[in-house]
């Protein structure tokens, strides 16, 4: 018998938060994955240290596949360890694998190398004029 399970069973629970954001969770054991900004549309993953590196996935991060695919968010922020990693969601979607390892304790996730993560051309260059706005002041 062919297997009939999908990726599209929703994997996943919102729960509206008073700050406006948005909190996931995985209904699988209720993981939170991380809170969803719509003003900044930015996706920010739950803390992650190195003990969630895969390195199977040449020492990626994984993110749970429904939240890359089903939600419209520009950006995605993990606190790691004792810094930030900062992409995009359409970067990770093209270049993430996606793992073939998931069944009904484990969610299907989209896993980014750890060095293709926090690359600069997914964010918009801040002007440095407005830096200097009181440069020769004083």
């Amino acid at each position: 018998m062919q297997n009939t399970q999908t990726s599209f069973v929703n994997q996943l629970i919102e729960k509206q938060l008073r700050n406006g954001r948005i909190a996931i969770y995985t209904k699988v054991n209720n993981f939170k994955c991380g809170e969803l900004d719509l003003n900044d549309s930015t996706f920010y993953c739950a803390h992650r240290s190195s003990k969630n590196i895969m390195r199977m996935f040449n020492n990626g991060l994984g993110i749970n596949e429904q939240i890359l695919s089903l939600y419209n968010f520009t950006f995605i922020v993990i606190p790691f360890n004792d810094s930030v990693l900062k992409t995009s969601r359409i970067k990770w979607l093209k270049e993430g694998i996606l793992s073939p390892f998931y069944n009904t304790s484990v969610d299907r996730q989209i896993i980014l190398p750890l060095n293709k993560i926090n690359l600069q051309e997914s964010f918009p260059v801040q002007d440095q004029s407005q830096l200097t706005l009181f440069q020769g002041l004083g």
